[in-house]
């Protein structure tokens, strides 16, 4: 029968084929309009963006909780770059950190695994010095830069605050054109330390590692994503990767903050929907709030080309997943087949039999799976010792392998008593079991290899009627076993043996032995 574990899977992979095949042709006869979809989008991408900007006002107050937990209103250089690496460590977002003053200019940057720090106290020196620090913050080399993007006055007065007392960082970009620093934007608050000192602090994030959490505006190609500040403006976090439609998404935003504008004076801050022409196209675009004092809400906007293409690639998800279930099933139902096909010759874990088994064996006398043999070597009826009897034994235990296994039993007479093998044992240098243990395991290495008596025989002793009997028990072979022998001119030769019924047959015809060979190791060729 064939496993029903097979089966099981084989079936429940079957039915998901059909259930994702009916989704499918009922997806593809839904129409599917771009305002639904893009609203659909909106809805998922809001619950990210504000889980993410719920984790960026948490590692604010975590900075300046931080910052200013002793009575020191200033930390040393030293001081700041262990507790804002120590702050970025715990946030794999966070790109930098900055921190001013009126007489206060520090940054820190992560840059792969080093950090790029500056700090200037009381200094008017028009030049930025720099300092990279190694992951255990040892310094591996400085440098004066002349372009100080962070400290320029435009971005200066953009993110320079003062104290709210609300504790909400509010959000800025970075004004840059050097690829790799335009796609930053800052969370930035201002407070005070104390003492009368106000600080600006603001923690900055890169818009390519943020969009990464954000898969559901993903299922189209070129989606253009803007932050609306508490002041109405908008900030680009996440826009399209391809550099040659960035001229395009500039006039797109000029559109898009008409848009926001009507938003704002019109629709009372409830969600709408927009659709415009520009560059020949339509676009639509979703503006929402966000529920944050430091935030206005948000627009996402996309071509209806892109919707269409999302469309069609969202269906036909449908269709790769049955294809992909079908061809799963059709695996595991095959899986099976050839395991019930090859279950007669599985190996299988060989366990000592207990002594009340043994006897009952016994006593039903030899059959397909069971043989019983006097001895090892010694003839009881010429009543001494004869090597010729060992390749009888040896052809019994190469028939069962070469069929489905079986158990052999030495010390068992053909009237089923127990003659034991203590005339054997008188046959060896040394008369016990474990001598003769060694020599039978090397007759059968000797003449079927290591690996086939280490993996697939089992060989122990056990007392019946007080007398010591061999029990050899084998499974299946997974390559063809052939005994070697000596014919009556000396020469060596190799014979095919099956075990058929209660007996070892030899298959002299090589049709017949390319035959079986053929049938009954097949899985091994």
């Amino acid at each position: 029968m064939i496993k029903k574990s097979g089966l099981i899977i084989a079936f429940f992979l079957f039915v998901l084929a059909i259930v994702s095949l009916i989704l499918y042709f009922q997806a593809n006869d839904k129409k599917v309009y771009s305002d639904e979809l893009i609203n659909t989008v909106s809805t998922g991408f809001k619950k990210s963006l504000k889980s993410f900007i719920e984790s960026a006002d948490k590692s604010m107050n975590n900075a300046k909780t931080a910052l200013f937990n002793t009575d020191k209103s200033l930390r040393t250089k030293h001081d700041l770059d262990n507790l804002f690496v120590s702050q970025m460590v715990d946030n794999k977002l966070l790109k930098g950190i900055i921190l001013f003053s009126k007489n206060l200019s520090y940054v820190i940057i992560r840059e792969d695994k080093t950090w790029a720090t500056t700090y200037s106290y009381k200094s008017a020196d028009s030049l930025l010095n720099w300092t990279r620090l190694d992951d255990k913050l040892n310094v591996i080399s400085n440098w004066s830069d002349t372009y100080n993007f962070f400290m320029d006055k435009t971005n200066r007065n953009m993110v320079e605050l003062k104290k709210d007392s609300s504790g909400i960082g509010y959000w800025r970009s970075v004004q840059s054109q050097i690829p790799g620093k335009r796609e930053l934007i800052v969370n930035v608050s201002g407070f005070e330390d104390g003492k009368g000192k106000n600080y600006t602090i603001g923690l900055i994030y890169k818009t390519s590692e943020i969009a990464k959490g954000f898969s559901e505006i993903f299922s189209f190609q070129n989606p253009l994503v803007n932050i609306i500040d508490e002041r109405g403006m908008l900030i680009t976090p996440i826009k399209t990767d391809d550099t040659s439609k960035i001229a395009d998404y500039k006039s797109l935003t000029l559109e898009i903050e008409k848009l926001v504008s009507n938003w704002k004076n019109n629709r009372q801050n409830q969600p709408n929907t927009y659709s415009f022409e520009r560059h020949k196209q339509i676009y639509w675009t979703r503006i929402d709030t966000l529920d944050n004092k430091g935030l206005g809400g948000f627009a996402i906007t996309v071509s209806e080309d892109d919707i269409n293409n999302s469309i069609s690639l969202w269906v036909n998800k449908y269709l790769y997943s049955s294809v992909f279930l079908f061809v799963l099933g059709a695996v595991a139902l095959l899986l099976s087949f050839l395991k019930r096909k090859n279950a007669g010759t599985e190996n299988k874990e060989l366990i000592k039999y207990d002594k009340q088994y043994l006897e009952k064996l016994i006593a039903g006398g030899e059959t397909a799976m069971l043989e019983l043999k006097s001895s090892l070597r010694f003839d009881y009826k010429q009543q001494k010792e004869n090597k010729v009897l060992e390749a009888i034994i040896l052809k019994s235990i190469a028939a069962f392998a070469n069929a489905k296994g079986g158990t052999l039993i030495i010390g068992v007479g053909d009237d089923l008593d127990i003659l034991g093998l203590e005339d054997d044992f008188n046959t060896l240098k040394k008369p016990d079991a474990d001598y003769f243990e060694l020599h039978l395991n090397k007759l059968m290495v000797n003449q079927f290899g290591i690996s086939f008596v280490n993996e697939s025989l089992l060989v122990y002793f056990e007392r019946l009627e007080e007398k010591t009997i061999c029990i050899i028990q084998i499974n299946p072979s997974a390559h063809p076993l052939y005994l070697k022998t000596k014919d009556k001119n000396g020469q060596q030769t190799e014979k095919f043996y099956v075990r058929t019924g209660n007996s070892s047959q030899q298959i002299s015809s090589l049709k017949e032995i390319n035959d079986y060979i053929r049938r009954r190791f097949r899985r091994h060729h």
